[in-house]
């Protein structure tokens, strides 16, 4: 795992992750999530007016069968200041919806 800190606040984080066998529940609204495995790099970075966040060759294969093959993502979300609206950027190599 990378930190990145300026001026004493987080700026950005960068973690290669190999997880198997992880059960979850993020919300009591929300069912358990059962992952079989999970492995790749996702980083977050602070942006100005907003963040960003990215995986490079992030896989997932969940207990139900689902598989996400490794997969690059970026998204860019900006808060519109002045004149200028709110913005955003999205980017994948391969998904599959």
């Amino acid at each position: 795992m990378w930190l990145g800190v300026e001026q004493g606040r987080l700026q950005s984080v960068d973690a290669d992750v190999a997880l198997a066998g992880v059960q979850a529940r993020l919300s009591e609204e929300l069912p358990q999530l059962d992952l079989k495995e999970l492995r790749g790099r996702i980083g977050w970075q602070s942006l100005e007016r907003g963040f960003q966040v990215s995986t490079r060759r992030l896989a997932l294969r969940m207990r139900d069968g689902f598989e996400l093959k490794p997969t690059d993502f970026f998204l860019r979300l900006s808060a519109g200041q002045g004149a200028q609206l709110p913005s955003g950027e999205i980017r994948a190599n391969s998904l599959r919806l």
